[in-house]
């Protein structure tokens, strides 16, 4: 287990309160260890697929989740990312610093 020094606060809309994702230490250990992630491209081909109308269950999860390559040992700064580019909705973090304030910040 490994508790995370970084948090990240997020708004995806002018609406909804801030979200405040905070990584499991297990994950977090997975991460630093190296050799059991998926690439995240993996996450993003599944949330393409779950995007589609006719969408009703994966059926590429083992392909991209099992079948692929694991990634190699990252920094806690790299998790982090990884974890952004994973569950933040790539809207925010593509184009977090546009507008009238950021859409996304990494503290500690």
């Amino acid at each position: 287990m490994y508790r995370p020094e970084y948090c990240v606060v997020y708004e995806d809309s002018i609406d909804e309160c801030a979200k405040v994702p905070h990584p499991d230490p297990n994950w977090m250990a997975c991460a630093l260890q190296g050799g059991i992630l998926p690439p995240v491209t993996s996450y993003w081909e599944l949330k393409k697929d779950e995007a589609k109308p006719d969408f009703v269950r994966h059926t590429r999860g083992p392909e991209l989740l099992h079948n692929m390559k694991p990634i190699g040992p990252m920094t806690e700064e790299e998790a982090i990312e990884y974890l952004i580019m994973k569950d933040v909705p790539e809207s925010v973090w593509r184009e977090w610093d546009k507008g009238n304030q950021p859409k996304m910040v990494i503290c500690k």
